[in-house]
């Protein structure tokens, strides 16, 4: 009889645990809801495909002659 107390107090407090935890992360993620949303665009408009295209030549991501193939085929 003792063995069936010891192993329901067991579950019990892993029970009760598991809970804190879960709300500790819920009341984390309510009180910091920017940290799980996704970051608006810079000056909070979107960015067109030239200035990505724009930026990826600027960081050396691609060539002058791939930007200007590029920008040619989307002004198509």
């Amino acid at each position: 009889m003792m063995g069936w107390g010891m192993g329901l107090g067991l579950l019990f407090t892993v029970l009760v645990s598991g809970a804190l935890i879960a709300l500790a992360a819920w009341l984390i993620r309510m009180l910091f809801p920017s940290a799980s949303q996704p970051r608006p665009s810079p000056a909070g408009r979107d960015l067109h495909a030239d200035d990505i295209l724009h930026r990826r030549l600027v960081r050396g991501e691609i060539s002058q002659e791939e930007y200007d193939l590029m920008r040619e085929t989307l002004s198509q």
